[in-house]
């Protein structure tokens, strides 16, 4: 250490004050000396107080409170961002299973940021409401054509919908059938007329039609009964007869059994009538609820489903409420 001293008064002058001297935690000597410019010797500073603690401005107390709430906001996001519910999840394999196309679940699901099962659920509760929500209610005056490929379900379609206009509504009803090649269809149509008490007409050319319209005048709401299309009919040759019936509204039936490929080509199918909307039909029996979705998006708004064969029970009016139900398997029958 003398070595050290004498080594600093050499280098630094005889005038050079040694304020401190220690070793370095490497194990070297450290000195620190001070040396006035004019030559003559610094004095040693003077001690100082130490400063007096400041206290916290009013307020300080709260915002480091909020503070504390940003942060954890933060943290909150940053799970959100970091966690997200995998495709492969319950929550949107249960929509695959119902049938929804699996590119509509991806988006959901890659659009998704909720981290919980539950804030899922409700997140694809709300984007389902989205995609079905294109409904309307059928008129209840005028004159409106049920159509559809044979066997779908029109003639009981139009039974139920002429029970609710009846009974529930108090409309004067009137049926027409143009189902001439299935006998049956127009025997069951007449049956139904008959415990209704309500009109019914069998029409099978342009002149009945224009009579039947004629009889008919006196009539709130006209509900046809058209002849399914089979492979070798086409609905433009429905055209005549609807205009003859003085047709305010056609109304497309589709089975929800069938597959979106099938709904797709009766809607191209039935475009030169003009659709103003869809029934659809056999929910119950539907195995893949989720071609609802599919149906929502054809374009004609979905006016009600049906779910059984009991007349006038099981037919409902479409909602968004009642379609995201009917896809996710919470629906409750009354």
């Amino acid at each position: 250490m003398q070595e050290t001293l004498e080594r600093v008064r050499h280098e630094a002058g005889h005038d050079a004050v040694i304020l401190s001297s220690g070793t370095s935690m490497a194990g070297d000597c450290e000195v620190s000396v001070a040396v006035e410019p004019d030559g003559s010797v610094s004095p040693p500073p003077a001690p100082t107080q130490p400063p007096a603690p400041r206290r916290p401005p009013p307020g300080a107390h709260e915002s480091t409170a909020g503070l504390d709430t940003v942060l954890r906001r933060l943290d909150t996001l940053e799970s959100y961002i970091r966690f997200r519910v995998p495709f492969d999840s319950p929550v949107f394999s249960r929509l695959l299973a119902a049938g929804i196309p699996e590119e509509t679940v991806r988006t959901i699901a890659e659009e998704c940021t909720a981290v919980t099962e539950p804030e899922t659920e409700r997140y694809v509760a709300g984007r389902l409401r989205a995609l079905v929500n294109n409904t309307a209610p059928l008129p209840t005056r005028g004159v409106i054509a049920f159509v559809g490929t044979t066997g779908v379900g029109k003639t009981t379609t139009v039974a139920k919908l002429a029970a609710r206009y009846s009974l529930e509504l108090g409309r004067r009803v009137g049926l027409v059938s143009l189902d001439g090649h299935r006998i049956a269809g127009a025997t069951e149509l007449r049956a139904f007329a008959s415990i209704l008490d309500l009109p019914v007409e069998s029409v099978s050319n342009l002149e009945q039609g224009a009579e039947a319209a004629e009889r008919m005048r006196d009539r709130d709401i006209v509900l046809v009964d058209t002849e399914g299309l089979d492979g070798r009919g086409t609905a433009a040759a429905s055209k005549p007869m609807l205009s003859a019936l003085g047709t305010t509204h056609v109304q497309l039936v589709l089975p929800a059994t069938h597959s979106a490929a099938d709904l797709r080509a009766a809607v191209d199918r039935f475009h030169a009538l003009a659709l103003k909307g869809l029934i659809v039909t056999r929910v119950d029996e539907a195995a893949r609820p989720g071609i609802l979705v599919t149906a929502s998006a054809l374009g004609p708004p979905l006016s009600h489903i049906t779910d059984g064969q009991a007349i006038p029970d099981d037919i409902r009016d479409a909602d968004a409420e009642l379609l995201v139900e009917l896809v996710q398997g919470t629906h409750e029958r009354e």
